[in-house]
This record gives C-alpha cells, sequence and structure tokens, in this order.
C-alpha cells in the first residue's frame, strides 16, 4: 500500500527542511514540501548545499518509527532506481550514507532530521539542470542534463515518490531487503577507502553496511563499525 502524499509548493524559502519542521507543528500527514529556491540549503555535518535555480529540492515530512538512519537507504535507492529507470546509464552509484553518484561525481544528497514532535523529515537536493563548481564543493559533482538526461521537476519527483513508498513499504517489513538492493549500488565495495571518524582519518576496505546502516570497515583482522563519518576514494 503506497503512502498518501499531500503536495506544497512555494516560490523561495531559506530551505524546504525548514518549512517542514514548521509545517509538522500543524499536521500528521505525509507531506512533501518543494521550492523553486532556497537561499539556506544544507547538508549533513553543516555543509552547505548549493542551491542553484531550476534543480529540484524538497522535504518529506513523514510519521513513522522508523529509524532514521534506515531511511537515508530508502532514500538514496529510491533515488537511484529513479534514475536508473527514467535513462540508460549505467554507471550509478550510492556512496555511504547519502549521496547518489553518476560517474564518481554527486548528482543528489540526502539530509535526514527529525521535528520536535517526532515525525522524520527527509530533505533532498537533485542536480536537474546545473552543478557547483569546484571550487564551491569538496566532492566533484554533476547533473542529469550533463548526461543526457531531461526530465521535468515535477515527473523526476513523482517518479521518486513511486519508487520511495515501495522501498518504504520493504523497509517496514525487512530492512535487509533495503540493505541488499542498496549493496547493489554501493560505491567503492570491497575497495579501499579512507573514512574521516571524530576528526581521525582511518582506513581499510569497505565491507558495506550492517542491519542498521553502520559502515563495515575491515582493517587487516578485524571489522569495525562506524556510524557518523564521510568516506573518500
Amino acid at each position: 500500500m503506497q503512502n498518501l502524499w499531500n503536495l506544497e509548493k512555494y516560490n523561495e524559502v531559506s530551505s524546504t527542511n525548514d518549512v517542514a519542521r514548521e509545517r509538522s507543528l500543524h499536521t500528521k500527514e505525509n507531506l512533501v514540501v518543494v521550492a523553486d529556491i532556497q537561499y539556506l540549503g544544507r547538508g549533513r555535518r553543516g555543509n552547505k548545499w548549493v542551491s542553484q535555480r531550476g534543480n529540484l529540492f524538497f522535504s518529506q515530512l513523514l510519521a513513522t518509527e522508523t529509524i532514521n538512519s534506515n531511511l537515508t537507504f530508502v532514500a538514496s535507492l529510491s533515488l537511484a532506481e529513479t534514475i536508473k529507470n527514467i535513462s540508460k546509464i549505467k554507471n550509478i552509484s550510492l556512496k555511504w550514507p547519502n549521496d547518489v553518484l553518476i560517474d564518481m561525481k554527486k548528482v543528489a544528497g540526502i539530509l535526514i532530521e527529525q521535528a520536535d514532535n517526532g515525525m522524520i523529515i527527509i530533505g533532498i537536493g537533485v542536480n536537474l539542470i546545473a552543478h557547483p563548481n569546484e571550487q564551491e564543493t569538496s566532492y566533484p559533482s554533476t547533473d542529469l542534463s550533463s548526461n543526457d538526461i531531461n526530465i521535468s521537476r515535477e515527473k523526476l519527483l513523482s517518479e521518486y515518490l513511486s519508487y520511495f513508498d515501495k522501498n518504504y513499504e520493504l523497509c517496514l517489513k525487512n530492512f535487509d531487503i533495503i540493505r541488499k538492493k542498496w549493496l547493489k549500488f554501493a560505491c567503492g565495495l570491497n575497495q579501499k577507502v579512507k573514512v574521516k571518524y571524530k576528526d581521525t582519518i582511518k582506513e581499510g576496505v569497505f565491507k558495506g553496511i550492517d542491519e542498521q546502516g553502520l559502515l563495515l570497515l575491515q582493517q587487516d583482522k578485524d571489522t569495525i563499525k562506524i556510524s557518523v563519518a564521510e568516506m573518500f576514494f
């Protein structure tokens, strides 16, 4: 059974997550907030999200008891499946924990937050027609149009929500289903990576994610689990 989403469109906002947080005070229904412009878009760990006009910025407000980290994988997987479905591109990958890549360049990012009343906010930015230059980001980026994918914001959002609803239902039944689907897109799996964790750099082999979505990093004979960190190749 799919979720029903109420859609609210705005011209200009600080961020769609901010609007979703405010709207959580007045609704208990699933809601999608979309904006033409957001001037204070943000990513994980306080990073700025460069919000260029014409790209897609939206937030889902979801009443759920699902663990927040699980929803990161539901959302990123759904985006990857959407892009794969609307294009012939084969080099789509997912960078732990929340980035969607094309040719190892970031095309979309996700930020999960929680409203004061417990509702979950899933903020998503997708580069449709433009992407930041190298001086504006810490990681190479791209956009869909540069990869010969021409789709309207409305169509992409509709396709994404369809995949999200299906994957969300699967997640409620068993996160391991989502984990296995996500790993098929995982970037750097079984390869040497660097992980910035608590102001230190750890090196090892990326062995996937566990049942809570924690990164599994193999160092010699030991495998450690890492929660909040950033992975580099």
